[in-house]
């Protein structure tokens, strides 16, 4: 399966995080699991992982445009099995062919505690705790289709939250 993900990520204090908590009607939160992989000979903006959450999905992220908080990128996705220390290549062809020809190794575990909402149409706003290296951080994800959700823009600057920089995302801030 191939998608398209759009979607504004904003790294919050632990201040603005709890803020927004009871700025949305968020659903109960979850738990999901995101396993990396990489190789020498992949390119590093290109994301490859397991994600665990009720069961487990291989995910190849490729960007197509990151421009500050906007992040564009093709995802493809598929079931696998497990989660493998070395990922055989032969997993990650069989859904999208990212120029690799040996297996991958597995790079790390970030968990993220997350509450989504999705009160808004074509709109899903994801408020995440990840934890990854002995580190905490904090983010707010909003994933939309069609046109920009000022909407939600418009709530988050009247509380004084503003879209930043160039945001990283999990992967990036995992690897540094």
């Amino acid at each position: 399966m191939v998608h398209e993900e759009k979607e504004i990520k904003v790294l919050l204090t632990k201040e603005e995080y709890e803020m927004i908590q009871s700025l949305f009607s968020f659903e109960k939160p979850y738990v999901q699991s995101n396993y990396y992989y990489g190789h020498e000979n992949i390119d590093t903006r290109i994301t490859i992982r397991i994600r665990k959450k009720n069961d487990l999905k291989l995910q190849i992220k490729i960007p197509v445009c990151i421009n500050g908080s906007l992040h564009i990128k093709e995802e493809y996705e598929g079931a696998i099995d497990e989660i493998y220390d070395i990922l055989p290549f032969e997993k990650v062809k069989n859904i999208y062919d990212v120029g690799v020809d040996s297996d991958l190794y597995l790079l790390g575990k970030l968990c993220t505690n997350r509450r989504v909402c999705t009160l808004f149409p074509d709109i899903e706003i994801a408020l995440d705790m990840n934890e990854y290296l002995g580190k905490i951080d904090y983010e707010l994800e909003i994933e939309y289709k069609g046109g920009y959700p000022t909407q939600v823009i418009d709530i988050l600057e009247s509380e004084n939250i503003f879209l930043k920089g160039n945001t990283k995302g999990k992967k990036t801030r995992f690897m540094e």
